[in-house]
This record gives structure tokens, C-alpha cells and sequence, in this order.
């Protein structure tokens, strides 16, 4: 299986609904260059995908606004 097809996408309102809107008391860890998020997917299709615990890396720095990484 090459690696493109494990690949998926998740929009940021999704991202943000898993974290449950950024809140504070989800974050893991703050570094000199953001914060480290817990969330938890839940409304996708893809069943096997719900309930998974996840970590969402987002920039504090305003060049990189909405830059994140899961």
C-alpha cells in the first residue's frame, strides 16, 4: 500500500470540533512555537476512525495562522 492512500484529510472545522474549539484544558504542551492539542474524532463515515484519540500541533506564530499538523 504506498503511502498516499492511507492518507486523510480532515477540514479545520473537523479539527476543531475534535479538540472541542481549541480549548484550553486540551492542550498537551506549549512550545516556544505552539501548542500540542488532544482530540478525540468522532462524526466521520469512517467508523473505524471514531473515538481515536489524536494530537494537533497549531502555531502560535501569526505568520503561520491555521498552520497545524495532526
Amino acid at each position: 500500500m504506498e503511502m498516499a492512500e492511507r492518507v486523510i484529510r480532515f477540514s479545520f472545522a473537523e479539527i476543531e470540533r475534535f479538540t472541542e474549539g481549541f480549548k484550553a484544558y486540551n492542550i498537551f504542551v506549549e512550545g516556544t512555537f505552539g501548542f500540542v492539542y488532544k482530540g478525540v474524532i468522532s462524526g466521520r463515515d469512517e467508523a473505524r476512525l471514531n473515538g481515536r484519540v489524536i494530537a494537533v500541533k497549531m502555531s502560535k506564530n501569526s505568520i503561520f495562522a491555521n498552520d497545524f499538523e495532526i
